[in-house]
């Protein structure tokens, strides 16, 4: 089942975050904003569920998941309702609002009338 879920895999080598792009009982494929992990045992969390596998590819940031035990299939029918996070594109359209208007980066603090060294 094709998602937008935001995801996490947690490998000896360390955690990457990613999109959870694909689900089914017995593994997933997952977009990820950092380099692929190797091959290997990983941990997969997504919206409060995490499942165990092993990293079976790996290709152009993305990897496939081969769950050692089968998902509950109510489980993956149940991820259609959960609402998708925004895509890549959606996400620097936003971005690029929010720098044009001035709101990005920081947010002043209020400032004090005391002398310097007094707050």
């Amino acid at each position: 089942m094709r998602l937008r879920l935001r995801a996490k895999l947690i490998t000896i080598h360390g955690t990457a975050r990613g999109v959870l792009a694909d689900l089914s009982v017995t593994g997933a494929r997952i977009r990820l904003h950092e380099p692929a992990p190797p091959a290997g045992d990983a941990l997969l969390q997504w919206e409060g569920h995490e499942a165990f596998g092993m990293i079976v590819w790996v290709n152009a940031g993305e990897c496939g998941i081969l769950f050692d035990e089968p998902l509950p299939e109510t489980l993956v029918l149940d991820m259609r309702d959960v609402e998708a996070c925004p895509d890549e594109r959606e996400q620097t359209r936003t971005a690029a609002a929010v720098f044009v208007s001035g709101r990005a980066g920081f947010s002043p603090q209020p400032r004090s009338s005391a002398p310097f060294g007094k707050r």
